[in-house]
């Protein structure tokens, strides 16, 4: 179940198939933390309304112990959706 804590969302494999939020938001770094990852796994954030992936919301691992960091500092005009998240950890930190 995703977390809301310190400005960021924590979300994990749980939350697939989930809209995380509706709301505008304004998102400053996604990071993707996944320590047992084979490559070609990979998250995918997604707009609820439209379906398409959102900026910094498509990483693949290239390997394990990934960790990958994007800050696209975007804005999200319909909040997100976790389409996909194959293993670890997501935070979707809010600017």
């Amino acid at each position: 179940m995703a977390v809301f804590q310190d400005r960021q969302w924590i979300l994990t494999s749980a939350d697939v198939g989930t809209v995380i939020s509706l709301d505008h938001l304004k998102v400053s770094q996604v990071r993707w933390v996944a320590p047992g990852a084979a490559a070609d796994q990979a998250v995918r954030l997604t707009s609820p309304s439209t379906g398409n992936v959102l900026p910094g919301g498509h990483i693949i691992a290239n390997g394990p112990h990934f960790m990958y960091e994007e800050k696209p500092t975007n804005w999200w005009p319909d909040g997100f959706k976790v389409t996909q998240l194959d293993t670890g950890t997501v935070y979707v930190v809010l600017a």
